[in-house]
């Protein structure tokens, strides 16, 4: 599997990572990245931060299962003033991300809510988010335990995978992140991603949600 990661920074300035290309016999050569699908990453603000760990993540590890190492809880933001403020961060995010799209809405809400707690080593299944336009996942806590690996969804992408030199965006069938506290990531519901812990991990916890849009421009009546 070709995965490029961005667990580690080049060593060349940003404005030199790009792929490299022989020399062309042609005089106009363009290259169109089509059909991509974005991943979007935010990080805290210090206050906000600050606030998350003195009010919202004492309220997140209150929901851990009692006996189980490793556990999934679906809590009412609607019913914790602190989850309330999570979902409100969440929702800011995601208009964000549909503003940059262009998408047109009347209406967005969070449509599920889950808290994660890991302390156990498991094999965690690839996963979507299905039935929503958008899905996110943030690190509330963790021990530098884990990776996200987003994968291809196109079929072709996991039958012909010729050798590579290097490998990136452009050539690969999966896109790995090392994950880290204070991250939070956005994507469309639709693509697939599968979360790996090391064999010592203890003390994760991640809160994934889901979006979806209602509405949108009303068409002009036809003259």
């Amino acid at each position: 599997m070709n995965t490029p990661t961005i667990d580690k920074p080049k060593e060349q300035p940003p404005e030199q990572q790009v792929v490299e290309e022989d020399e062309s016999i042609f005089k106009d050569k363009k290259h169109f990245p089509i059909f991509p699908t974005g991943l979007f990453q935010f990080e805290f603000e210090d206050q906000d931060l600050s606030k998350i760990k003195e009010t919202i993540l004492p309220a997140l590890e209150s929901l851990a299962v009692e006996g189980k190492p490793n556990w999934i809880v679906q809590p009412n933001p609607e019913e914790a003033v602190d989850l309330k403020g999570l979902a409100d961060f969440f929702t800011e995010a995601t208009t964000e991300v549909l503003g940059f799209s262009g998408v047109i809405y009347d209406k967005m809400h969070v449509t599920t809510l889950r808290v994660h707690g890991v302390n156990e080593p498991q094999l965690f299944p690839a996963e979507s988010k299905p039935n929503n336009i958008l899905a996110g996942i943030f690190i509330a806590k963790t021990n530098d335990d884990a990776r996200l690996t987003f994968l291809d969804p196109r079929p072709q992408a996991w039958i012909i995978k010729p050798p590579v030199k290097e490998p990136n965006i452009y050539n690969s069938d999966a896109f790995s992140i090392d994950a880290k506290e204070n991250q939070m990531f956005i994507f469309p519901s639709w693509l697939q991603y599968a979360i790996s812990f090391k064999e010592d991990v203890k003390d994760n916890l991640w809160v994934t949600w889901t979006a979806m849009i209602g509405g949108g421009a009303k068409k002009s009546p036809s003259p």
